[in-house]
This record gives C-alpha cells, structure tokens and sequence, in this order.
C-alpha cells in the first residue's frame, strides 16, 4: 500500500472513530464502536456464560490440558513451550518499546515473528486435541452477544438490527454471518492504525488546539468516549509531549504516517535514554551511530553495550539485550 493510500485510510478510519461507528454499506448496517460501558456490560455477560457453563460439567482449557498430559494424549513438553514461546514474545515486545534504533528494532520483531509464527503452530496442534473448553464456549457465547449491542439500522445508534426475537430466531449460521461481518468491520482498527491517526497532523492539529483537553476535543465527557476515541487521545498525548520537549520530525515524514510513527516512538525513547543518561555516568546504546549518540546524551558521556561485551570474553546476544532491557 502506497504511503498516499495510507494516509487515505488513516483519514476515512479517523472520520469512524469521530463518528463512534463503521458503515458497512453492501449490508446497509452500522457497527457501533464500544464505550467502555459496553465492553463492561459483554464481560458481565461471558462471566454469567461461564458460570452456567461450569455448573453444566463444562471443563476448563487447564483441566483438559492435564487430562489429555496423563493418557499420553499430548505432551508436557510442548504445553511447557507453549508457555515459554508466551513468555518470550511478551519479553520482546516490553524490550521493544524501549528501543529507537532501527537495527535493534528490525531484530527484536524478527524474534517476535519467529516465535509467533512456533507459537501458532504448536497452539493450533493443541486445538485440535483440546476440543471444546469452558474458555472457547463463553467467547464464543459472548461473541454471538456482540450482534445484539452492536449492528444497528441507524446512524444514531438506537434501532437495532434485529429485535429480542429476532435475535432469538438467529440460527448459528447466520450469527456466524454477522459476527464476521462484525469482526470485518473492526479489523481495520489494528494498533498501529490508531498510532499511524495518532500521528497525523489533521488528528495532531485538533489535539494542539483543545489544549489536551478530551471534552474540547470530542465534545463530551470520558465516560461517552468509545474506546478507539480514549486509544487516540491517549496516543496523540504522548506523541505531544515529544513535540513538547523540542523535538520535531522532518518535512520529508509529514506524508508518510509510517514514518511518522517510527519517529515519534524513536524520538520519545531517545528522550527516555537521555533523560536516564543523566542520572548516571552514561547510557548503553548498542551500534549506536556518533550522531544518535549526541541525540541520546546531549554532549554527556555514553557506553556502547558492544564495550559491555568486553567484559564477557567476547559479546552480548540479543537475548542478553532483551533481557537488560525488559528489566530483568
């Protein structure tokens, strides 16, 4: 996709966010974007599901996992590296938001997509032993409930697509039907898409003027923001306070919102680095150029991680990194 598509997509994605729904036009339904009310009210819902399911003799993923360990079903070994594979992928991914060079940035997500893609794999050869569990039945359930609150006939939000008994004569494929389209609608709104909204100056602009103020801006109290709404504002808060300190982005960024973000979560760790500088005799920075050195320290003293190695007989692994900067 052309950084000109991008930007094209970030806006039309940004004008759903303002208006708290996605129209979804060749079935002529509106998805409603969730308060935090409603994510509330589908939790109070999996949790009755749970409950009724359990008094039914429903097992959990951890009971049916140690049933299928005793009679040789599945193996130890691979649910202790389904669980190693989790605890390394959320290291790297803490690892990374404390990174700013790309190079250390390009190997952390390589490990992270490594061992996403092990963990995929080992996860859907245990689903296809595992069965049904209490855990798959109530997401399951609870999403079938998402029809209810969340597909409307109206712009405003308050006619239902379907009525109590019409979404009681719903038969399992056409719930499946409209949770995809559901789920269709919403998958636009990755993470990095709302970083990339985030970052762009016709969200940037806005944000400047309402003084940081999210009634100025969208016109209404928090506990009314959806929660894509509450993500933006809370990204563009922190993407502001690196303006703030006196930082800013060349022009050549301003068109290409990819970039805009890289330099924005860069730029805020680099802040981060200099500001800890400070409180020591200097930073570690691994391949550091003298230029992101300057950055970092303004003029202080640094120390590459590569003369840390030294100490080792040799040098550090990524796996050292990581851990050092996932703070273990």
């Amino acid at each position: 996709m052309s950084k000109d598509e991008v930007f094209s997509k970030c806006r039309r994605l940004y004008k759903d966010i303002l208006n708290g729904y996605t129209y979804v036009p060749y079935h002529k339904l509106y998805v409603k974007h969730f308060k935090e009310v409603d994510v509330g009210e589908i939790s109070q819902i999996k949790q009755y599901i749970i409950e009724e399911s359990k008094s039914k003799g429903l097992k959990e993923e951890k009971e049916k996992v140690e049933f299928l360990i005793e009679n040789e079903l599945w193996e130890l070994e691979k649910e202790q590296t389904i669980e190693s594979l989790t605890e390394q992928i959320n290291n790297h991914k803490q690892a990374k938001t404390k990174l700013f060079l790309k190079a250390q940035l390009n190997a952390v997500q390589k490990q992270i997509d490594t061992k996403s893609k092990q963990l995929k794999d080992l996860q859907t050869e245990k689903d296809s032993v595992l069965g049904l569990t209490l855990e798959k039945y109530s997401d399951r359930r609870s999403s079938e409930q998402i029809i209810r609150l969340a597909l409307f006939k109206d712009k405003e939000l308050q006619v239902p697509l379907f009525s109590e008994s019409e979404y009681d004569d719903l038969d399992p494929s056409e719930s499946e039907k409209y949770i995809a389209i559901y789920s269709g609608a919403m998958s636009e709104f990755t993470n990095n898409n709302l970083k990339m909204i985030s970052a762009a100056s016709f969200f940037m602009n806005p944000l400047m003027l309402s003084k940081s103020n999210p009634f100025i801006f969208f016109g209404k109290s928090l506990t009314q923001l959806t929660t894509f709404q509450t993500e933006i504002f809370s990204i563009g808060l922190s993407y502001k306070s690196v303006l703030e300190k006196g930082d800013s982005p060349s022009a050549e960024y301003h068109s290409d919102l990819e970039k805009m973000v890289e330099w924005y979560e860069s730029a805020g760790n680099i802040q981060q680095v200099s500001e800890k500088a400070k409180e020591r005799d200097g930073s570690t920075v691994m391949g550091a150029s003298k230029e992101e050195l300057r950055n970092i320290t303004k003029g202080e003293n640094a120390i590459d991680l590569l003369k840390e190695a030294e100490k080792k007989g040799g040098n550090l692994d990524l796996e050292d990194f990581i851990r050092i900067h996932s703070g273990d």
